[in-house]
Order: structure tokens, then sequence, then C-alpha cells
């Protein structure tokens, strides 16, 4: 019975972290002010001739292509192995300032 309660007392602290997060995400996004150093980055790539740009933003290397189907194919096994998170979306390979 002692067991029971702790599973039960972990789901309650695993919703009020994700309340709390929750929260401070709001708080984020409704605060235009916060802003963030890829924020700066982007804005400061939009203002520079494309050409000017070091080929290692506008393109990836074959060892990158390499790591990204690695993570591809993890992003397909993930709901496979992790079936009670299949709804969930994984974040990883966000694109570079320059959106490749």
């Amino acid at each position: 019975m002692a067991m029971d309660s702790s599973k039960d007392s972990i789901k309650v602290s695993k919703k009020s972290q994700d309340n709390e997060i929750a929260e401070i995400l709001k708080k984020f996004a409704e605060n235009p002010k916060v802003i963030n150093e890829k924020d700066l980055r982007c804005k400061f790539y939009a203002t520079i001739d494309y050409n000017e740009i070091d080929i290692g933003f506008k393109e990836n290397s074959p060892k990158e292509e390499l790591i990204l189907e690695h993570v591809k194919e993890f992003e397909r096994h993930f709901p496979l192995v992790f079936r009670d998170q299949q709804d969930r979306e994984l974040y990883l390979f966000p694109p570079n300032e320059l959106g490749i």
C-alpha cells in the first residue's frame, strides 16, 4: 500500500512540475522584451549579404549529414520503444540561424 501512495505522489509531483514549466514558458511568450542569443544571431544574419556568410552555416558537412541520418532513425524508433509517449514530439535537429 505504501508503494502505491509514493507512485501517486510522484505523479502529482510530475504534474506540478509540468504546470510550473508551462507557466514559466507562458510568461516568456507573453514578454516581448525577452530576447535570446539565437534571436539576435538570426536578426544579424538576416541583415548581411548571403554570400558573405561562412559555408558551414549554409550547408551541412558529410559528417553532419551522417549524424542527421542517425538522429532521424532514432526519431523513427522512439515511438516504437516508448509506446506511452507516442504523441510526444522530439526536438532533435532545430534549424540554424539561416533555417538550414
